[in-house]
């Protein structure tokens, strides 16, 4: 009798397969990388230099160093012990001294000193200590090089990897050949080190060239919810930035160049790793973002927040009006809210500021908890009066709730604090009245105080066109009314 032909269909090996084989004989290799770490010879080398570091004897423990052994204890110590390293600096001399001993150092040292370099990747210093490190490193895994052991991929690619550039070398690398990065890894030799530092921050540079084609709608990629973890954004990047200045870069170009309106997921990423950028110039926070991002950043990023204090003021006259059931400030919102809407759309709109009263705050704090708000001052009114502040192209509109007028100046007043962002709290006074008091006192210029009305004749709104248009804001009218009104301003008015 004759047996049909046995078929296997047994999948193709990929090299991510052998991953686990692989990972056990790094563990291997940990082990007999202790070998000679127990010897009584070694333990008086590392209590000898311990104890130097403690009594902060550097010039002894540089002194001391010339055998294999020292320089293995030596850069023991630097990668397990954090009291050593804090006290024994991998500085300019020290560096010098290794640079010279080269020759000296045992293949177990140059490991350990490849630990060093990969764990205490954003400790060791400056771009010059890095770059000397690298240099030390580099030519002791050419001394012992060889086959296609870890230490011959280490050696290979050490002109990416033993550089103060090495995570960004390693992620083009990876990208640059179609590979996932933990393949990637695995082929630079570097996957016995996927805790360090040094593959931490490759990891998060990934990232960041994820965020560079995901789309903007996609609201459920993970590296979204990565990106706005403080250990990511605040790792080292290069030049001295953080990796954090080109997550902001990214999101910012993305959106720009998108054409598009923010979405809020966005516009949520960049407030939450530098905050908004209106802000005093000695904030903290501004300095060590926006300041050196600069203006090319910080002017979109101003005019997203825009929209955001206008939606957010809006949002809180509309939702008084109704729980309130405050007709007047119903019947007036339509109107504000349109001519509002469309200065933003006619890209006039260069500034804003919200001044909140207590209930907004708390309302905004309810509504849009766990949410990031843009920065706000506070004002005291007795009938719970929130307003806002724009820049129209030159001209300084404020527009209020309630009964409040809408006002228009040429200029500010030197003694106003409305765009001075240290002050944060002011009275009702402080923006309407008062304010008009300090521009007269200083200004003789025309300026605008209008009082809102329902009129069908559009007679606030045609002043307060008129004044902007009398100081040279060009405004395309269809896009600050309906269509229906628009065509009875225009019987009323002319074009």
């Amino acid at each position: 009798m004759k047996l049909p032909k046995i078929q296997f269909d047994l999948k193709e090996w990929r090299e991510v397969d052998f991953q686990p084989m692989q990972q056990a004989a790094n563990q291997l290799k940990k082990l007999a990388g202790t070998a000679g770490q127990r010897s009584d010879v070694f333990k008086k080398w590392c209590q000898n230099l311990m104890q130097r570091a403690h009594n902060d004897d550097m010039v002894g423990i540089i002194d001391s160093l010339g055998s294999p052994i020292s320089f293995r204890a030596l850069a023991y110590l630097l990668r397990n012990e954090d009291e050593f390293f804090e006290r024994c600096p991998l500085d300019s001399e020290m560096l010098t001294v290794l640079l010279g001993a080269t020759d000296r150092i045992s293949r177990q040292g140059g490991l350990i000193l490849v630990g060093v370099f990969l764990e205490r990747f954003d400790q060791i210093g400056s771009h010059e200590q890095l770059t000397v490190l690298g240099e030390v490193i580099g030519k002791v895994l050419n001394r012992f090089s060889q086959g296609e052991s870890e230490l011959n991929l280490l050696q290979r690619f050490s002109g990416d990897i033993f550089i103060p550039e090495g995570p960004g070398k390693v992620v083009s690398k990876a990208i640059n050949n179609d590979l996932d990065l933990d393949l990637a890894l695995l082929r630079f030799g570097l996957s016995d080190y996927s805790n360090s530092r040094f593959v931490q921050i490759c990891r998060y540079r990934y990232y960041i060239e994820t965020l560079k084609v995901i789309a903007l709608d996609n609201l459920a990629h993970s590296v979204l919810q990565e990106i706005i973890k403080p250990q990511v954004y605040e790792a080292p990047g290069d030049s001295g930035e953080f990796i954090g200045h080109e997550i902001l870069r990214t999101v910012i170009d993305r959106v720009r160049d998108s054409k598009q309106q923010v979405p809020e997921h966005w516009r949520n990423i960049v407030l939450t790793i530098a905050g908004d950028p209106r802000v005093p110039k000695s904030n903290q926070k501004y300095q060590r973002w926006w300041q050196i991002l600069g203006e090319e950043y910080e002017r979109p990023v101003i005019g997203w927040l825009s929209q955001y204090d206008l939606s957010l003021f809006l949002e809180i006259i509309e939702d008084y009006g109704k729980n309130t059931s405050n007709t007047d400030l119903n019947r007036m919102f339509p109107g504000r809210k349109r001519l509002l809407e469309g200065l933003l759309a006619n890209g006039v709109v260069k500034e804003t500021r919200l001044f909140l009263c207590p209930s907004a705050k708390y309302y905004l704090h309810r509504q849009y908890q766990g949410k990031k708000l843009p920065s706000y001052a506070t004002v005291q009114s007795s009938i719970h009066q929130t307003l806002i502040y724009l820049n129209i192209d030159g001209c300084h509109m404020i527009e209020g709730s309630h009964s409040c007028k809408l006002w228009i100046f040429p200029k500010l007043p030197s003694t106003s604090y409305v765009t001075n962002y240290s002050s944060t709290d002011f009275s009702y006074r402080d923006l309407t009245a008062k304010l008009e008091e300090q521009y007269l006192d200083e200004f003789s210029s025309p300026y605008e105080s209008i009082t809102h009305s329902s009129s069908d004749r559009f007679a606030w709104e045609n002043r307060a066109i008129h004044y902007l248009e009398g100081r040279g804001v060009k405004l395309d009218k269809k896009l600050l009314f309906d269509v229906k009104d628009y065509q009875r301003y225009r019987r009323i008015y002319g074009v």
